[in-house]
């Protein structure tokens, strides 16, 4: 059972971590670019994962 709690503490302190850095990279900016920033980010990580899917379809690996 411990170390169920002290991974659940280490994924919340991570999410903790990206959201203190995420709000540091949009404090000045206006709610359009927020959202066109947001926008950016996403489409980034769609892109990464649709270029890991390829990747590991070479290798003959599954990524979900």
């Amino acid at each position: 059972m411990k170390k169920t709690t002290n991974s659940r503490i280490d994924i919340v302190k991570k999410m903790r971590e990206i959201r203190d850095t995420f709000s540091l990279e949009i404090m000045d900016m206006s709610f359009e670019q927020e959202r066109e920033y947001i926008k950016d980010q996403l489409f980034e990580l769609k892109f990464k994962k649709q270029d890991s899917n390829i990747q590991g379809k070479r290798l003959g690996i599954k990524i979900n």
